[in-house]
Parts: C-alpha cells; sequence; structure tokens
C-alpha cells in the first residue's frame, strides 16, 4: 500500500494516545505515515469538544488539510464527532471514539459515512495496543476511559461514556515493552483515572497499579495525570513519597474558587476539603509541584467570586494555573445557566489569574 496518511491531535492526553493508536494500526497495515504538514492522500483528525476554541481548532485543521491537497480524502474522530449534531461538511468519514477498530477498516476499505457508536451499559475498554511513540522520551498510556462525575459545565462524560478500565495485564505488558524500547518516562492517563479498577472484578484500584508498574525492570519514571482531589488517596502519597520513579508532581483540578461556584459546577468537594488534601501531601512530599485547572467566568461568577479564587490560589501557591475561560457546552446543565459576565470582562479576569500563574510558577522554580 502506497497511500499517505497524515494524523493529527487536539485536546488532552487521552487523545494523543488514541491518535497514536491509529497511527500504530495505519503503520500495521503497510500505509506510509507524514507530517500533518506534508501532502497526504488521507488526513486524519482527533478532535476535541471541550471547548468551543478547540472545536474551532479542529475546523481549521479540516480546512489545512483541504489546502494541502483539495483531493484528499478527511477522516474525523475524537469527543466532537462523538457529539456532533450537525451536518459536519468536507468529511469522507467521521467515527467518534468507540470501536476505532472498525473506523479504520472502514477507512482502509474506502468506506465513507458517519459511524459514531452510541454507549451501551457494561462495555469493556477498547484495548488499542501500541509499541512506540512519537515522542522519543516520554510515552503515554492509557488506562482507563468514561467518567461518571458529570460536572455541570462539561461534555466529557457524554463523548467518553461510562467508565472503563484497563485489564492490569495489558497495562503491566505495554509499559513493558516501552521501557524495553528505551522510553524514560511513562505518563499514565485517563478520562477519570483516579477511579481505575472500580469497574474490574479484581479489587485493585490505581495506587495497586502503581506498585505492579514500579516493579517493571529498568523502568525510568511514572508520571500521573490529572486525578480528582478526593481520589489522592493516603497510600498514593505514600507511594509517591518512598518511591523515587513517581514523579513530585500532581495535578489536581481546583475549576473554581469558593463554595458556591463549586455546587454550581457540581463538583465532589468543597473549599475546605481541598485545602485540607493539599495540606496533606504537602506536609508527607514537602518539595512536590502541585498544579491545577481553573474555570474563568462560570455562570453566576461574581467579582467576588474571582477575587475568592484568586485568594485561594495564592493560598495554595500552585506550581502552575491551566486557565480555561467558559465555554457553554450544549447538552451540559451549565449551557442553560444564565451568564453574567461580558466576553470581555472574562479576558480580563483570565489574563489577571494567567498573570498570577506566572508568578507562582517562577516561585516555585526558584524555590
Amino acid at each position: 500500500m502506497n497511500k499517505k496518511i497524515a494524523f493529527t491531535t487536539l485536546g488532552c492526553r487521552t487523545n494523543q494516545y488514541d491518535t497514536e493508536s491509529l497511527r500504530f494500526l495505519a503503520k500495521k497495515e503497510g500505509w506510509k505515515i507524514v507530517d500533518f504538514k506534508d501532502f497526504a492522500d488521507i488526513y486524519l483528525i482527533n478532535g476535541c469538544a471541550v471547548t468551543e476554541s478547540a472545536i474551532r481548532k479542529t475546523r481549521r485543521k479540516i480546512n489545512q488539510a483541504i489546502q494541502r491537497n483539495p483531493k484528499a480524502k478527511i477522516a474525523l474522530s475524537g469527543c466532537w464527532a462523538q457529539v456532533a449534531e450537525k451536518k459536519l461538511p468536507n468529511l469522507f468519514l467521521i467515527g467518534g471514539v468507540k470501536y476505532r477498530k472498525k473506523f479504520f477498516d472502514l477507512l482502509k476499505k474506502n468506506q465513507s459515512g458517519k459511524v459514531v457508536f452510541p454507549y451501551q451499559n457494561n462495555e469493556k475498554f477498547e484495548d488499542l495496543f501500541i509499541d512506540n511513540f512519537q515522542d522519543k522520551s516520554r510515552a503515554i498510556v492509557k488506562v482507563q476511559e468514561g467518567c461518571r462525575q458529570f460536572c455541570s459545565y462539561c461534555i466529557i462524560p457524554y463523548t467518553r461514556g461510562p467508565l472503563r478500565s484497563r485489564k492490569l495485564e495489558s497495562v503491566l505488558k505495554q509499559i513493558d515493552i516501552l521501557v524495553k524500547k528505551g522510553f524514560r518516562e511513562i505518563v499514565l492517563t485517563g478520562t477519570h483515572i483516579g477511579l481505575y479498577g472500580v469497574d474490574l472484578k479484581e479489587k485493585i484500584n490505581l495506587s495497586f497499579l502503581l506498585k505492579e508498574i514500579l516493579k517493571i525492570k529498568d523502568l525510568g519514571r511514572i508520571r500521573i495525570s490529572s486525578i480528582e482531589p478526593n481520589e489522592v488517596s493516603s497510600e498514593m502519597i505514600g507511594l509517591i513519597k518512598n518511591n523515587p520513579k513517581i514523579c513530585r508532581h500532581l495535578h489536581i483540578p481546583l475549576q473554581g474558587g469558593n463554595d458556591k461556584i463549586l455546587k454550581a459546577m457540581n463538583r465532589p468537594y468543597n473549599i475546605e476539603r481541598y485545602f485540607r488534601k493539599i495540606k496533606e501531601i504537602r506536609k508527607a512530599i514537602p518539595e512536590i509541584a502541585i498544579t491545577t485547572d481553573i474555570i474563568v467566568g462560570f455562570p453566576g461568577e461574581t467579582e467576588k467570586d474571582f477575587k475568592d479564587t484568586i485568594s485561594f490560589v495564592k493560598k495554595i501557591a500552585f506550581a502552575k494555573v491551566h486557565v480555561f475561560s467558559f465555554s457553554p457546552r450544549k447538552g451540559t446543565p451549565a449551557y442553560d445557566m444564565p451568564r453574567k459576565n461580558s466576553l470581555n470582562e472574562i479576558k480580563k479576569r483570565s489574563l489577571i489569574l494567567r498573570n498570577l500563574s506566572k508568578e507562582l510558577e517562577k516561585k516555585y522554580t526558584l524555590s
């Protein structure tokens, strides 16, 4: 097969892993893989639906592919494809985040259309194996899929479906292969990684998985992706403290800076519980870097609410804050909530928070 195929990814590490698995399938089938900036017969775009900005970027990638080769066939997969209601123009094949092997088989057979599969109860993790990664030092390994939190602003539970955990043996096998290929850092990722194992017959959790990974010969280091504060257990804190191969970094989303906003967001904690958890972590591991996500301009956010957020961010002294402007997602409860802030006000507040993040990042680096 001499056809050229190019890939690009928007969004999270889970999406990056999914793209790499599709690239792996293409390689096995004999496709010639080229850079997305190059001429290709097929462009496969793995899109994101978390924000309107992510969707605009996905559309931009589609247009870029058309410009590079007007006769190319363009395929779209990922979260946006899973929930898009309107007809998406200029696409040869559309698939979501399920049955990626079937999606790729249709691409291979030159079949067009839309193949977005709805979720069913008791679904199993779709194990798409990869033995390599584009980054030559760090490899992402997806261990879990789906979410059951249903935060009021978030579309992901609707795009990624119910919780599904990857079998322990499969995770360990893939990491062992990647380590033998020279990858020095393994990043564990998932939609709701802190709940790894809750759906498996075996009585295991994320801490158990970490213990088993640490047994792998020649493992460099292991990094945990974004994890909810109430899922950072005392056992996990102890593991990080006592095992230098686990990165001294946790990304723990906050999202809102006071209890009123957190409740409206349907977050599973309040400010006091979040603070106590960070205090527990830092008492055990003083040098740890703790980063976070915060949404600015959530419906109902007042000037006082924003000031509460600023005060709490300073109190925690995060190593870095990832700032997101509120983006209404149709189908989520927050979509219909009254919005009190103009786009200019949200931009203004976002800039203030980003500048604070830069100050905190510099302070942490120098400490």
